[in-house]
């Protein structure tokens, strides 16, 4: 976080508070988009459509910022969960991952170490 208090990575917010914002996003982007299709719908004049469809956009903003934190919730679980993988693949290499000592020669030592069925 910056000295002024603004968030320049959006993986410097943790997971679960990203997860967190989207969920309360979604309720107002609901509500939102609902109200504005009231006027749309309703036809009470230009003026009270464009104003609908104003409210509209708002809210349609307001998910696809919720879906966007969602996302990238979602794929930082991802790289954590393949990091671990690729870690765990690593540990049981019996190189220790180091492919260019003698155990492993030129072979991958981590598709080497796999069972076999």
């Amino acid at each position: 976080m910056s000295d002024t208090g603004l968030v320049s990575n959006l993986a410097e917010i943790a997971v679960e508070a990203r997860r967190r914002m989207a969920l309360l996003l979604v309720a107002p982007a609901g509500i939102l988009i609902l109200a504005g299709l009231v006027p749309v719908l309703v036809g009470g004049g230009i003026a009270w459509t464009v104003v609908g469809v104003l409210v509209c956009l708002a809210g349609l903003l307001l998910l696809g910022i919720a879906l966007g934190l969602r996302r990238s919730a979602a794929q930082d679980e991802d790289r954590a969960a393949e990091a671990e993988l690729d870690a765990a693949l690593i540990a049981a290499a019996p190189c220790g991952g180091d492919c260019s000592s003698g155990a492993c020669a030129t072979e991958d030592c981590a598709v080497k170490s796999l069972p076999r069925l």
